[in-house]
């Protein structure tokens, strides 16, 4: 049951986690998940507890989508406000295209 679902999580596995790592994590994620769908089929029976999962699951996604996109941007701009990283991390012709849109 929690395959299908976790599998859908692994963008956002940390990078260089050990094989035990990804073992544990996948376990604790399997528990968790069989937890939470326990708790909708005694509230909703089985079909909605089913289709109430996959909103979750949906949901979370979105969550850490918009999480990662969150940090991605709070890195531009720390980019773009210390000008000299910011510089040193692009060839130069596009400096000005960035900072004003236009070419140098």
């Amino acid at each position: 049951m929690g395959n299908s679902a976790n599998n859908s999580f692994d963008a956002f596995a940390i990078a260089g986690l050990s094989p035990e790592g990804r073992r544990t994590l996948q376990q604790w994620s399997d528990h968790y998940a069989g937890l939470l769908m326990s708790h909708l089929r005694i509230n909703y029976g089985n079909l909605t507890a089913a289709q109430r999962f996959a909103e979750l699951v949906h949901l979370l996604e979105a969550v850490l989508f918009s999480t990662k996109k969150h940090h991605e941007f709070l890195t531009y701009l720390a980019m773009v406000t210390e000008q000299d990283r910011f510089h040193a991390a692009l060839p130069p012709i596009f400096v000005p295209m960035l900072l004003h849109g236009r070419p140098g």
